[in-house]
């Protein structure tokens, strides 16, 4: 997918999220940030499953994960 199909994609959301109930919209962004955080960390050598970046984000875990690494 280039630049322009994500911008076309980004004006049919924007066009059309207000036709959607605020837990709609509200679920897609929180599930485009959880992915959006795992792939960029990702790419820096992150190696934090989706799930766990899920829980991180969402559930604040971040100490059990570290506790569970250390274990490691």
């Amino acid at each position: 997918m280039d630049l322009s199909e994500v911008l076309e994609k980004q004006k049919e959301y924007e066009s059309a999220k207000y036709t959607f109930s605020g837990m709609t919209v509200a679920s897609y962004e929180k599930a485009f940030e959880v992915e959006y955080t795992h792939n960029s960390t990702a790419i820096e050598g992150n190696t934090l499953t989706l799930m766990e970046t899920k829980a991180v984000l969402e559930d604040k875990q971040l100490d059990k994960y570290l506790a569970h690494m250390k274990k490691s």
